[in-house]
């Protein structure tokens, strides 16, 4: 059952309402880099997780957070530092109580505490970081 609609059918769509121009832009770049084969489970899997995501990113509309989310799905590696993810980065900071948010070597030093998870950690955090009270 398809959930969600072919590369050549999103880049059919110029417009769509309460989607502004922008992400409509990012879903045609998103649906190009499938169409060439850039978001394969087959290829993302064969690829180190950093390579991959690293790749990934040069899509526009495809942050650190989301390559890595792609890189997860697709291969199945819950492993991965998310070291460069602004808004992870700023949760971190406040629930570890830091002055501001992580700055990647923080994320880095935090993360290991988080193996073997740390892929799933940050999507954790990110996902119930409002319901987390302020660390002390």
């Amino acid at each position: 059952m398809a959930a969600f609609p072919t590369p050549e059918q999103l880049l059919a769509v110029s417009a769509f309402e309460g989607v502004p121009p922008v992400k409509i832009e990012r879903l045609h770049g998103v649906a190009r880099a499938a169409a060439e084969g850039l978001l394969s489970a087959e290829e993302i899997r064969r690829a180190d997780p950093e390579e991959a995501m690293a790749r990934l990113r040069k899509i526009p509309g495809i942050g650190p957070f989301s390559a890595s989310l792609v890189v997860l799905r697709a291969s199945g590696v819950c492993d991965v530092s998310v070291a460069e993810e602004p808004r992870l980065a700023a949760i971190v900071g406040r629930l570890y109580g830091l002055p501001g948010p992580a700055t990647a070597a923080d994320m880095r030093r935090i993360g290991e505490s988080w193996r073997p998870f740390r892929t799933w950690v940050g999507v954790l955090l990110r996902a119930a970081s409002n319901r987390v009270p302020q660390a002390a």
